[in-house]
């Protein structure tokens, strides 16, 4: 009986102190080595910063141009294997949906981990405070950015922003892998047929997709664009064409 009782509390102090482990691993362990949030981080990919000599801030942008690794015949499978992207160099890529948010900085020649999808934070210049979305909808003369433009359509949607005004604003994005939805704007001239046109005071570039032979949208036009091969294409108009 006594042997009994002695097993009986051996066995509860080794299972207290197995209960005490558990508690004291939980209550100790960092919150990013616990599964969720290893799920919650998996929209982070590594890009190296191409660019010659600036360097890139937390929660600014990237133009990606591709891998670090370019493939060639000599080192396909080296190529297949790679993992880090590279940016801020080049201007091979077209910009709209083509673009990483640093989680931390980058300086020029490193690599670090930058947001491709899920949620991120970064400026945006709230050219309208009914836009719900933004990206970049022009090509710009640097590969690295300080601040998103807002719109009508892009990959990153706009969930919150610090207020309710235009200008650079911080604001709470989800960004989602495929950009779609229709680019509106007015025609700053005459588009014709074949030809192109900025939109907005030049914020962005569009191109006729279907106007007839020898005609144009006059200048003052509502359209809006897709983003068809690496160019904002003009699908419909609140205007019909004319004569040139």
């Amino acid at each position: 009986m006594a042997e009994t009782e002695h097993h009986r509390q051996r066995a509860g102090r080794v299972i207290g102190d197995a209960v005490r482990r558990v508690v004291g691993e939980h209550h100790t362990r960092a919150p990013t080595s616990d599964p969720l949030f290893s799920q919650l981080n998996n929209g982070l990919v590594i890009c190296y910063n191409g660019s010659a000599d600036t360097d890139c801030d937390t929660h600014q942008i990237m133009i990606l141009e591709g891998t670090r690794l370019a493939p060639t015949d000599q080192n396909l499978r080296e190529w297949k294997r790679s993992r880090i992207l590279k940016a801020g160099v080049g201007t091979t890529n077209a910009a709209y949906g083509n673009w990483v948010i640093a989680q931390r900085p980058v300086p020029h020649g490193k690599s670090g981990p930058c947001f491709l999808y899920g949620y991120a934070v970064c400026k945006v210049n709230i050219r309208n405070t009914g836009h719900d979305y933004a990206d970049i909808y022009s090509e710009p003369t640097t590969r690295i950015q300080a601040n998103l433009q807002s719109g009508d359509c892009g990959k990153a949607r706009i969930i919150q922003r610090e207020d309710n005004q235009t200008g650079v604003k911080w604001c709470g994005l989800i960004i989602s892998p495929n950009p779609s939805g229709l680019l509106s704007g007015t025609l700053d001239g005459d588009l014709n047929q074949a030809g192109s046109q900025t939109i907005d005071t030049s914020f962005a570039t569009v191109y006729d997709w279907s106007l007839s032979a020898s005609t144009k949208l006059v200048s003052g036009a509502k359209v809006w664009a897709a983003w068809r091969r690496k160019q904002w294409v003009v699908m419909a108009s609140d205007q019909c064409e004319v004569a040139q």
